[in-house]
């Protein structure tokens, strides 16, 4: 029987052969990703709740690993980040996760987001945030916090980990 590992890693391969094709550019194959995140992973709430309410031992919950998105649809910010690094990497993308604080509130909620590079240059990309929840209700594609620089995405976000890798370029027009 194969592992946990091989079962997630080859569910990513049959997502990506449905969503990449050979003749797309790199913004597009991370645009495809992006989006593929967005309208197929639901934000886990009731595992932020557990978090917010205290509970430990929180790290069986599968909504923190790529368990989570490629296994139950449903993760949390950080399976979210890991998924769209291992999707980025396995089509040959540059990718890392990153951890942070809330830039307006340090003591917050943590949060993962993402930094690729593309046509030369390293970008932030944010797929759980721009899964926009309208009415507490639906989750709708946005690209506020696509292929952005760190100055921009600051606002919302400050990096605690990859402060080594600066996206300080222009958003990229895709």
């Amino acid at each position: 029987e194969n592992s946990k590992a091989e079962v997630v890693y080859e569910k990513a391969k049959i997502i990506l052969r449905e969503i990449i094709s050979d003749d797309m550019t790199d913004v597009e194959k991370v645009k495809a990703i992006h989006d593929w995140l967005v309208m197929n992973v639901v934000y886990d709430d009731d595992l932020l709740k557990l978090l917010y309410g205290g509970s430990t031992n929180l790290k069986k919950y599968n909504g923190f690993y790529l368990e989570g998105v490629f296994l139950d649809n449903k993760a949390v910010c950080e399976g979210i980040s890991k998924a769209f690094t291992v999707m980025c990497n396995i089509e040959g993308i540059p990718c890392v996760s990153v951890e942070g604080i809330q830039t307006e509130n340090p003591t917050g909620a943590g949060h993962a987001w993402n930094k690729v590079y593309v046509d030369g240059k390293w970008y932030i990309v944010d797929a759980t945030s721009d899964g926009t929840i309208l009415n507490g209700a639906s989750e709708v594609l946005s690209y506020n916090y696509f292929l952005i620089s760190e100055e921009e995405y600051k606002v919302k976000y400050t990096g605690t980990n990859r402060t080594n890798i600066i996206c300080n370029n222009t958003t990229i027009c895709w």
